[in-house]
């Protein structure tokens, strides 16, 4: 029994380790603006045709989605991944996914109300605002606690197990 109990706990951690680790979906770049530590919702860019470059699962199908076209990239052995985009003035819905997670936003092209553009003849200016209501789906991290829960629960029921074989 007690062996039984030590499988089913190393097989919850592992599982849970591996899920969270497929969770690796993320938007780096778009075009010259670092975007890696930000999770806006919405971007303001006033070049044209931005890459976007990101990370995702090593040898993965990115599926970039502008506005209702679909473009398709392949992450490489170290997971990094860069697709070209064709975008109209004004909004356009972007989605990203690597068919675990996605990442959604809209990128504005033209200027952020309010602001002046200054643009020089190799660099496009690009500007951020607007935090998200919510924050963008990324992997399968609402699996996560589930696996937490039923691995503590195996823990303890290890633990009840090896205390009452001595």
């Amino acid at each position: 029994m007690r062996k039984l109990v030590t499988l089913i706990t190393f097989v919850f951690y592992f599982a849970s380790f591996s899920i969270v680790s497929a969770a690796s979906l993320s938007l780096n770049m778009i075009g010259s603006l670092d975007v890696s530590d930000s999770s806006f919702s919405r971007y303001w860019y006033t070049g044209t045709n931005p890459t976007l470059v990101g990370t995702a699962a090593e040898n993965s199908t990115v599926t970039v989605t502008v506005n209702e076209t679909e473009l398709t990239t392949t992450a490489d052995a170290s997971g990094n991944w860069s697709q070209m985009i064709t975008t109209n003035d004004g909004d356009n819905s972007v989605v990203i996914t690597d068919g675990v997670g996605s990442y959604s936003f809209t990128l504005t092209k033209g200027d952020m109300p309010g602001t002046t553009t200054t643009t020089t003849t190799t660099t496009p200016t690009t500007t951020t605002t607007e935090q998200p209501a919510t924050l963008p789906d990324a992997g399968v991290a609402n699996y996560t606690l589930i696996f937490m829960v039923l691995g503590i629960l195996a823990i303890a029921a290890s633990a009840f197990a090896y205390k009452k074989a001595e």
